[in-house]
This record gives structure tokens, sequence and C-alpha cells, in this order.
């Protein structure tokens, strides 16, 4: 009695190859969707990039007026449970741009020297740039 042929299955090739397809264009369109654009403060059009030099040269007329400074954490100067902390950040002129946290916003970050971070930070009336926000760049 002559041996039957045996059926093949469906070639292995073609299935695999849209399964492969299929995630590819599911993880290209996660990405293109979930991608970060630069986060809130560096996206919005509102905020001006601080002048580091009138900054430097008289912060006082900057005072009442918010910025986005975008910069290195150069050293952690000074910290107090209550008021929060102050950092001298290179901005990206180089020229060092004191910047007091909050107590209440410095806990939403960890903030180490050598990060880069975009913060909006408000001149108060003495002059003093404090953070509102903090993003990691």
């Amino acid at each position: 009695m002559p041996r039957r042929k045996k059926k093949s299955s469906a070639p292995l090739a073609p299935i695999l190859g849209v399964f492969l397809v299929t995630v590819a264009a599911v993880l290209a369109g996660y990405f293109v969707l979930v991608k970060d654009t630069g986060g809130a403060i560096a996206s919005d059009p509102n905020l001006t990039e601080l002048d580091s030099v009138s900054f430097s040269a008289n912060s006082q007329s900057l005072r009442g007026n918010t910025y986005r400074l975008s910069g290195t954490v150069a050293e952690k100067v000074a910290w107090d449970e209550l008021t929060g902390e102050l950092l001298s950040v290179e901005s990206e002129s180089g020229l060092p741009i004191p910047v007091l946290i909050p107590a209440e916003l410095g806990n939403t970050e960890v903030i180490e020297k050598g990060q880069s971070f975009v913060f909006k930070v408000q001149i108060d009336r003495r002059g003093i740039a404090i953070a509102e926000a903090i993003e990691k760049s």
C-alpha cells in the first residue's frame, strides 16, 4: 500500500512576517504618540528664556516676571527645612544663576549636582529667582 503524502501545514514565514510588521507598527505608533516633546515648561509659549546677562547685571529690573531657565546644577549652596534649597544653576550662556527651590517644590524632584533641568522661575521683589516648577531635561 503506497504511503500518503503528508499535507503540509500553512507556511510559517508569511504568518510570522505579518505578526512582526504588526508589532513594529504598534510600537512605532506608540513612540510617535507618547514621545516626550520637552515637557510643559520647555514648550510653554508664554515663557521667555531668562537672560542671564541681564539677571547678573540687575536682577531687580526683572522682578515680578516669570521666565524659563535651562541649565545644569553647578552647586547645592544651602538647604533649610522650612525655606527650601538654594542652587547655583549654570545657564546655557555659562553664567551661574542662584535659584531658590521652595521646600514644598523640592520634594517633587531629586536634584543632584551635574543634572540638567528646565525651571519655571519668578523673580521676586528682592530680585531672587524662585522656582515654581522643575523638569529634568
